[in-house]
Parts: C-alpha cells; sequence; structure tokens
C-alpha cells in the first residue's frame, strides 16, 4: 500500500522523520546535549591506559573556573616560539602530530570533545617526539574560546579542517557568528583562520 509507506519513515528513506523535527540550536551552550554524552562510551581499555599514562604530559585541564594559561603550559612565552596555533577538532590527531613534529619551532593545542580520539591523539603525539610542543585540551570547542583561554592576542593561527561535521546542524557547526566572534580577542593582528 502506497499511502502506507509514505506515513511510516523506514531507515532507508528517513527524509519524513527529519522532516518533522523542529530545527533548534542550543540556546545554553554550558548544557551539553545529549550526542556529546553518547560519543564518549566507546573508549576501549587500550585507550584509557594511554590516557592516563600521557594525559599528564599532553592534556591541559579546562575549567569554568579558571583560564588555561598557554605560556605556562608550554614553559616559554611568545618571545620564544614563532607561532602558537590552535587546532579545533583535532579528532585522533593525524594533523596536528604531523605539524607538531615539522615546525618544533611553534607550539599546537588541539581541542576535542572525544576522548577516544585525543587519547589517537597523544599516542601519536608521543611516538612523533612531539611532547614539548604539542598539547590537547578535552572540551568543547565553542565553550573554550568563550570562558577557557587568556583573552589576550596569542593566537597566530586557528586550524579548522571540518567546520561543517554534521551536515545540516547549524548546532553543531563550529564556524557561526558568535563563535568567530570569541575568536577575534584571543588572535593576534594579522591571525590566520
Amino acid at each position: 500500500d502506497v499511502t502506507r509507506r509514505e506515513r511510516r519513515p523506514t531507515m532507508r528513506d528517513p527524509s519524513p522523520l527529519l522532516a518533522s523535527r523542529p530545527s533548534r540550536r542550543y540556546l545554553n551552550p554550558s548544557h551539553k546535549p545529549a550526542w556529546y554524552a553518547a560519543r564518549q562510551k566507546t573508549i576501549t581499555r587500550a585507550q584509557k591506559r594511554v590516557e592516563r599514562r600521557l594525559w599528564p604530559i599532553f592534556g591541559l585541564a579546562f575549567a569554568f573556573d579558571r583560564r588555561i594559561d598557554l605560556d605556562a603550559a608550554f614553559g616559554r612565552s611568545a618571545v620564544d616560539r614563532s607561532a602558537l596555533v590552535l587546532e579545533i577538532g583535532c579528532g585522533s590527531g593525524e594533523a596536528l602530530c604531523s605539524l607538531a613534529a615539522s615546525r618544533p619551532d611553534a607550539d599546537f593545542v588541539g581541542v576535542d570533545w572525544f576522548r577516544g580520539g585525543l587519547a589517537a591523539a597523544m599516542q601519536g603525539l608521543d611516538e612523533a617526539g612531539a611532547s614539548a610542543n604539542a598539547r590537547l585540551v578535552r572540551a568543547d570547542a565553542a565553550t573554550l574560546l568563550r570562558d577557557g583561554l587568556e583573552a589576550r592576542r596569542a593566537l597566530d593561527e586557528v586550524l579548522v579542517f571540518f567546520p561543517d561535521p554534521w551536515r545540516g546542524s547549524e548546532g553543531r557547526r563550529i564556524v557561526r557568528p558568535e563563535v568567530v566572534q570569541s575568536l577575534s580577542p584571543l588572535m593576534q593582528d594579522g591571525g590566520r583562520l
């Protein structure tokens, strides 16, 4: 029956399901939607071991009551480095590992929410020997930019390789006006996005 198929969406054709849901943006950025928690269940035992062993070397703790001082985290000031680079959504760290190994005079900060990806990034950074110039932060990038970094012109480059990882969901996009506005006080004059 054709009318019955039109009323009952299937996994092959989810468009009626998607059309029936209202398009909402997340109005409270400190409240994390359900998809944040769902991505944390996939960490393996090996990733947990890597996390325990390497987080003290590569990890930067983010808390709402204090901002991260990147000069203190790397043990050198802007005078001693050629650039400070932030990668938003570093995932498993392939680009971060490669860049940190090829540019030892620059400091790199990767931010991502996914623990399994950060564990893989830490392992890659350890294997690349980039413990001096790379750090990782487990946080929502928009919240970190707004509340977590010192509000001074420190960043020379901001890398966003996947600006819209979930097509069609504006709430999950990283490149949107409010995020770009929160980047402005953190970037140096002539900084690159």
